[in-house]
């Protein structure tokens, strides 16, 4: 019973293990997506944002 005791203690340890590089892996996933997305996003809405400020001010004049 002790045996069977250690080894699931192992197991347990093992899957546990796992599954924290398993949410590692997702939080780094996301971290990278989400610079990225930042860098494709971010200059568009500059960009969005400088041609409406642009046109506004053409069109008060």
């Amino acid at each position: 019973i002790d045996w069977l005791e250690q080894r699931l203690e192992y197991k347990q340890r093992k899957r546990l293990r796992k599954l924290i590089d398993n949410l590692i892996e997702i939080v780094y996933v996301n971290i990278l997506f989400m610079v990225m997305a930042s860098i494709i996003v971010l200059p568009l809405l500059a960009l969005i944002f400088w041609s409406d400020q642009s046109m506004g001010g053409s069109g008060n004049c």
